[in-house]
């Protein structure tokens, strides 16, 4: 298993991924891991994902997406509906799960497996872990099953095909899309004239792409005996939620920790004894047992009355004294008016209850076509955002058509 990247901290509190790639030797399987925080910006998000998918299909890898998504999958809503859109477009489909977070008031799926293999050749399910308040889910790849090759029917933008696709859309005229007087009709048409020129341009052409594969595990009887009733007790727990029920639950788990780390042990022991080359099976132990050093050479430096504080714990202090007293502070302030004159207050100005847009012109539309992202990815008709950038001068008077068509009539069509 190797790591090909990841989406970088900056990303950390919008969406977080990590690419892997698992090989034998003759199958490959990508394996995408995404997690993204309840309240983070789904769009921002859906930007990070793209990139990721971009990279890891760059040369047809079949791939599994998972990860805790924070979109309830159960539930038919504008987040779930963005989500299923983008990874449509790579041809990946969603597997269904059942709820993987269930709390006394609410039941959702918010855990995601996704890929683009045959879903006959995937087996998932959840089961209760007690590692946190979700379920864990399990996704099994029969690869037996699989064909060493598959064919899809799918379009090869080359710069060649770009450019012929862009010499033809020069001849049009486009005189039939002003013929029209209903905004359905008119994207139809200029639907069908573009659909028609790809086609001739850039056909459908079928393509041979290859598949991928899977890994093991250490257990024994006592510890699955010992995860049932851990998991019991936790769920008693989270029923009752009296003290003694926590406390039963916390001594449980401590006793499942603890084989745990044994079992680990004892399985470390035996591999370094069993190894041929017993140094470079040491070394495999303690590079995988390694934890990932965090940097703690960035010094904390705060400035506070004139003086530069660098103690973390004084730090923390003068945080939680300044907050601590904002409302006080305020109150104090000579500044606040206890008793406001109502009268020092205008009423903000009636709203209308009607919107009026101006109609779009040429450059408002080069602009938007140019803060576009190149993206190769597409929807149903085959056109990527790439693809619209590298013709804009040519889509310019049927988009812009379109667009005013749409506002004036109030329909998107």
């Amino acid at each position: 298993t190797n790591l090909i990247c990841t989406s970088g901290d900056e990303t950390e509190l919008i969406c977080e991924t990590a690419l892997f790639e698992i090989k034998t030797k003759k199958k490959s399987l990508r394996v995408l891991g995404v997690y993204r925080p309840p309240n983070a910006n789904l769009d921002q998000g859906i930007d990070i994902l793209t990139e990721q998918l971009d990279r890891s299909l760059d040369s047809h890898k079949k791939i599994v997406l998972v990860g805790d998504i924070n979109v309830d999958s159960l539930t038919e809503s504008n987040d779930k509906s963005k989500l299923e859109e983008l990874l449509t477009s790579y041809q990946i489909t969603t597997m269904n799960l059942p709820p993987t977070r269930i709390t006394r008031d609410t039941s959702k799926s918010i855990d995601w497996i996704c890929t683009n293999i045959d879903q006959q050749l995937i087996d998932t399910s959840v089961i209760s872990s007690g590692l946190s308040d979700h379920t864990a889910q399990t996704a099994t790849i029969i690869t037996s099953k699989m064909k060493e090759n598959f064919k899809e029917r799918k379009r090869i933008f080359s710069k060649k095909t770009t450019e012929l696709f862009k010499s033809r859309l020069q001849t049009q005229n486009w005189v039939s899309l002003h013929a029209q007087e209903d905004i359905n009709d008119l994207y139809d048409t200029f639907h069908t004239i573009t659909q028609s020129i790809l086609n001739e341009t850039c056909p459908l052409k079928t393509c041979t792409t290859r598949q991928n594969k899977g890994l093991r595990q250490c257990w024994d009887t006592e510890c699955a005996k010992l995860k049932i009733e851990y998991i019991k007790a936790l769920e008693k727990e989270q029923c009752t939620g009296r003290a003694e029920d926590k406390m039963e639950t916390a001594a449980r788990k401590k006793s499942y920790d603890t084989k745990l780390k044994s079992l680990l042990k004892e399985h470390m022991v035996e591999y370094i004894n069993e190894a041929d080359n017993k140094s470079r099976a040491l070394w495999q132990v303690i590079n995988n047992q390694r934890k990932t050093k965090t940097d703690n050479n960035t010094e904390l430096l705060l400035l506070m009355d004139n003086t530069i504080i660098s103690q973390p714990a004084e730090v923390a202090n003068c945080f939680n004294t300044f907050f601590s007293t904002v409302a006080h502070r305020t109150l104090q302030s000579p500044d606040l008016n206890p008793n406001p004159d109502p009268d020092d207050y205008e009423l903000p100005p009636p709203i209308e209850q009607n919107l009026h847009f101006k109609p779009a012109t040429t450059n408002e539309i080069v602009k938007i076509i140019d803060s576009l992202k190149p993206k190769t990815s597409s929807g149903a008709d085959h056109i990527s955002a790439k693809l619209v950038k590298a013709c804009k001068n040519e889509l310019l008077r049927p988009l812009t058509l379109i667009t005013n068509k749409s506002l004036s009539q109030g329909i998107f069509p």
